[in-house]
């Protein structure tokens, strides 16, 4: 795996892990 290739897999991750954050919060808040 080259460099830009673990950098775009490392961005997804974290965005992912944003996404399931935000979906908590939502769904504690009682919007979903």
């Amino acid at each position: 795996m080259n460099a830009f290739e673990s950098a775009v897999m490392f961005l997804a991750k974290g965005f992912g892990v944003m996404h399931g954050i935000l979906e908590l919060g939502a769904r504690n808040a009682g919007l979903i």
